[in-house]
């Protein structure tokens, strides 16, 4: 599997069983500060995506404040 980007992974990587890839997670989720998000959302937009979906993975009532938190990062005050 090419994510795009130049980083590879092998079948195996992506079972659904362990021991799966701890690689192929850490490339798909990130989790930190807002700035440490941000970045990450942004690395993709610089490699090339026009879109990049996100799932807050928060409490229901976290959410919009989440996402304010994530506002001032992304560019989007």
């Amino acid at each position: 599997m090419d994510d795009g980007a130049g980083v590879n992974f092998t079948a195996a990587s992506c079972q659904k069983t362990a021991p799966g890839s701890d690689r192929l997670v850490d490339a798909l989720l990130v989790s930190g500060t807002p700035d440490v998000i941000a970045g990450r959302l942004g690395a993709h937009l610089d490699a090339g995506a026009d879109h990049v979906p996100i799932q807050l993975l928060t409490p229901p009532d976290r959410v919009v404040p989440a996402l304010a938190e994530l506002a001032g990062p992304l560019g989007l005050n």
